[in-house]
């Protein structure tokens, strides 16, 4: 889904940006859970998740690109709870949180992933979805690219929660009741 550079996906300004472990933490991601990450690249999401879904918790890694395939399992080596798998669908796996982060814009057609990502959760999960304000930015993808926070919330057609995150992003958390 994402074909950006290994180190810019881990670089200083990102953790500033989108700490990991406080958007986890915002989800309520649990001891015991499983985490769907959909565009996973390097591991930024699934790795300190798979630490708070514990040794009883599992999380799917899940990207289309090679290069973040072969990334993620260089650093997620010797951690036993983190499936990884080369797709561009999660539509055959069920999840307490699909973790849907700077990939929405990425998407061919991002109605029909957000609608992919509801069918993979568990009745009461929670889908994490962060992308890039639609608004010049020093950083990210062309503003042709991006989807406003409303046209993200339309597509999902569901109540939802914001949470706080730096300005340059939108972070929304949808429910599947």
């Amino acid at each position: 889904v994402f074909s950006g550079d290994p180190p810019v996906l881990g670089d200083e300004w990102r953790r500033k940006a989108i700490p990991p472990e406080s958007v986890l933490s915002a989800l309520r991601i649990k001891e015991g859970e499983t985490v769907i990450d959909l565009g996973c690249g390097i591991g930024y999401f699934s790795i300190p998740a798979s630490k708070m879904v514990g040794k009883a918790g599992k999380v799917i890694a899940v990207d289309i690109s090679q290069k973040m395939i072969d990334e993620i399992k260089k650093r997620a080596e010797g951690i036993e709870n983190i499936e990884i798998i080369k797709s561009e669908s999660i539509r055959d796996l069920k999840g307490d949180v699909v973790l849907l982060i700077n990939v929405l814009h990425e998407l061919d057609n991002p109605k029909k992933g957000l609608e992919e990502c509801f069918l993979a959760l568990k009745h009461g999960g929670r889908l994490g979805l962060i992308d890039w304000q639609k608004k010049k930015t020093e950083r990210g993808p062309p503003l042709s690219h991006r989807i406003s926070r409303e046209e993200a919330i339309k597509m999902a057609g569901r109540p939802f929660i914001e949470h706080e995150i730096h300005s340059d992003f939108y972070f929304l958390e949808f429910r599947k009741e």
